[in-house]
């Protein structure tokens, strides 16, 4: 995304912006022990196929996960999330 403003303020607020994906992402990168981010995006492609889904009866409530593919929870447990999950 090229950058065409040349106002401080506006290049200031991408930077930043770059800046806090690159931290989100190197750590994500880490835990999946990936290399190079096309390992990253495949992984976050995988994981979007996941839905949720929330039943109300009658003030009570209850939520159901999809059912997981085993590359998803593979994932799931790489990043540690396996035990709010299951």
């Amino acid at each position: 995304m090229p950058v065409l403003h040349f106002e401080e303020g506006p290049i200031d607020v991408y930077i930043f912006i770059c800046y806090l994906a690159y931290l989100a992402l190197v750590p994500y990168k880490h835990y999946l022990g990936v290399t190079g981010w096309t390992g990253v995006k495949d992984s976050l492609l995988e994981l979007g196929r996941l839905r949720k889904t929330t039943l109300d009866f009658g003030g009570e409530s209850g939520d159901k996960i999809s059912g997981l593919t085993k590359e998803q929870k593979g994932i799931i447990e790489k990043l540690g999330f396996a035990d709010a999950l299951f």
